[in-house]
């Protein structure tokens, strides 16, 4: 079985993207959920199935001694690919 990896974040693959209406990590999240691939910060469950995405927790420091649990959208390499193939069917 072959190892997927997820490189990037949201926020990642709006900086990647050369559509003004895709390059900042609100619109993405904002065209994600539009068009059905995220359902509020989660994404769909057949699209985790495939590989394209997961979602990992992060501590994210509140202070000394003190920490917040978050859940991160990240993306493999086939999801980006899924995303940009999306964008250009919606875009161009």
């Amino acid at each position: 079985m072959k190892t997927v990896t997820f490189n990037y974040s949201v926020a990642d693959l709006a900086a990647m993207t050369n559509n003004p209406f895709l390059n900042g990590r609100m619109k993405m999240f904002k065209f994600l959920r539009k068009y059905g691939v995220l359902d509020g910060m989660t994404p769909q469950p057949e699209l985790i199935a495939k590989g394209y995405f997961t979602i990992i927790s992060v501590a994210i420091p509140m202070g000394p001694g003190r920490s917040k649990i978050c859940q991160v959208v990240r993306i493999s390499e086939p999801g980006k690919k899924f995303i940009q193939k999306l964008a250009k069917l919606i875009y161009n």
